[in-house]
């Protein structure tokens, strides 16, 4: 059963599921001819978020790896509202976490969060929303774009900076994506986006790790 008490995770364990996920995600990036491989370090990375014990990780993977699917099945908006859905998992994580370490919400940490996240929430606004003509489109697009800033202003509340790092990474990656498929083509976007998005979220899932290692049982 997964709760929301993380248990440790011992170095070894955690190198050894890094190992495995750089593995898969080279996989990935090869010649091999696999169908759905985009998904697989993401559904790996599910499985061994249940070792955490962590119910919010755990669903955070879980759809990611349901959007990588929808992504690679050409499905659009399966794959924003399951990613949609992953960063609502790690809002409540971070959340979670900023509550129970009763991180200090001062001015001289939330301003500038607050004033990098608005300037990113308006450029994007002003370059990709108007470029969209379903309206379907734009208004899961605006949703999702206002939870992507969530989960990054929570992750660098949370004062870990490997959450930031992985968070500001998540969001560039979303941000390639949509500007290359709403606005202009990308040169290799295909590879900024995936290497991005893997990196952000071994990041996520071993500064969470971390975290559980450090708790007393």
């Amino acid at each position: 059963m997964i709760v929301n008490r993380e248990l440790p995770v011992g170095t070894k364990e955690i190198a050894s599921i890094v190992a495995v996920y750089i593995v898969l995600c080279l996989i990935f990036f090869s010649p091999l001819h696999i169908a759905h491989k985009v998904a697989v370090p993401l559904l790996f990375l599910s499985v061994a978020a249940v070792r955490l014990r962590s119910l919010p990780m755990f669903l955070a993977m879980l759809f990611s790896a349901i959007g990588d699917y929808a992504g690679s099945c050409h499905i659009f908006l399966l794959q924003m509202g399951s990613f949609a859905l992953a960063h609502i998992a790690f809002i409540t994580y971070f959340g979670g976490l900023i509550h129970r370490q009763s991180v200090s919400l001062n001015m001289r940490k939330a301003s500038p969060c607050a004033l990098v996240c608005s300037l990113w929430f308006m450029s994007v606004v002003i370059a990709v929303l108007p470029t969209i003509g379903n309206s379907v489109f734009l208004t899961g697009v605006s949703v999702y774009i206002t939870l992507i800033i969530t989960m990054f202003m929570l992750a660098w509340l949370t004062g870990r900076p490997m959450f930031l790092i992985g968070a500001f990474l998540f969001l560039l990656s979303d941000t390639i994506l949509g500007c290359n498929k709403f606005v202009t083509k990308v040169p290799y976007s295909a590879y900024w986006i995936m290497v991005t998005y893997y990196s952000a979220q071994i990041l996520l899932f071993v500064q969470a790790c971390r975290l559980g290692g450090t708790k007393k049982r």
